[in-house]
C-alpha cells in the first residue's frame, strides 16, 4: 500500500520525497526519530504573498478612488469611456489577484514535521487531508508515532 501527496509519497520502505512526481530521497523508517502533526501555512514564504495581496487591494482602491472622482468631470469626450472601462477592468483584476492572494496566505493546512538525526522535514499534506487518519495509521503500523500538536 502507498499513499501519495503531491510533495511526498509514504510505501513500505519509507517516506520518498518527490519533485515532480519523482523520488528524488527516500527517508526510511528507521531513520526516522519522531513525526508530529501541527497546522501551518499552505506557502512556505507566506508573508511575501501577504504583502503583494495587500498591495494589489490598495492598488485597486486607489485605482477606483481615482475613477469614481473621475466621473465628477463635466465635459467627457469619447474616449474618456474607453478609459474607464479599462479602469474597471484593472480594478477588478487587481482586486481578484489581491484577494486570492489573501486567501492563499492565510490558509492552514495540516503539516507532518518529520525530525531525522540532523534536520526536520516539513510535509505538507495538500491532496490527503480528508485521508489523514489513514496516513497517520500507516506511520503507526511502520512504528512511527505521530503526536498531534494543535489538533
Amino acid at each position: 500500500m502507498e499513499i501519495v501527496d503531491v510533495n511526498f509519497k509514504v510505501t513500505s520502505e519509507g517516506v520518498h520525497l518527490l519533485r515532480n512526481k519523482f523520488s528524488y530521497q527516500i527517508l526510511p523508517f528507521n531513520k526516522i526519530k519522531n513525526a508530529y502533526l501541527v497546522r501551518g501555512k499552505s506557502v512556505k514564504n507566506w508573508i511575501v504573498i501577504l504583502s503583494f495581496g495587500l498591495l494589489f487591494l490598495t492598488l485597486s482602491a486607489i485605482l477606483l478612488y481615482y475613477l469614481i472622482n473621475s466621473l465628477s468631470v463635466d465635459d467627457k469626450p469619447v474616449r474618456f469611456y474607453n478609459m474607464f472601462g479599462n479602469g474597471l477592468i484593472g480594478v477588478i483584476i487587481l482586486g481578484v489577484l489581491g484577494i486570492i492572494s489573501i486567501f492563499n496566505a492565510v490558509k492552514t493546512i495540516p503539516m507532518i514535521v518529520i525530525v531525522l538525526s540532523k534536520r526536520k522535514i516539513e510535509l505538507r499534506v495538500l491532496k490527503n487531508r480528508k485521508n489523514l487518519d489513514d496516513l497517520l495509521h500507516f506511520f503507526n503500523s511502520h512504528g512511527i508515532e505521530v503526536e498531534r500538536k494543535g489538533f
